[in-house]
């Protein structure tokens, strides 16, 4: 019988997994923002991507509270190399 992930394992995947897309947020909303056709736009674009990377490194310093070598990195590339498993 498989014994089900430690509940800490699930909450490193899922803040992982929540970083990655906070990162992934502020590289698009930064590229979008040097496109913006006015300089309110971009400024206002780049205040996003500001807010993301906030996101980001909330997230990232839970990460390295709960002793996730790496922080947030560790928990993203877990993520998005599809390591879900837990042996």
């Amino acid at each position: 019988m498989v014994s089900p992930p430690d509940p800490s394992d699930a909450i490193v995947d899922l803040l992982g997994a929540l970083a990655y897309g906070e990162l992934s947020a502020f590289d698009r909303l930064a590229d979008d923002a040097r496109m913006a056709p006015t300089l309110d736009g971009r400024a206002h674009m780049s205040t996003m991507a500001a807010e993301e990377m906030r996101h980001y490194t909330l997230l990232a310093e839970r990460l390295t509270a709960l002793g996730v070598h790496g922080g947030a990195s560790h928990g993203a590339v877990r993520c998005r190399a599809g390591d879900l498993s837990h042996s």
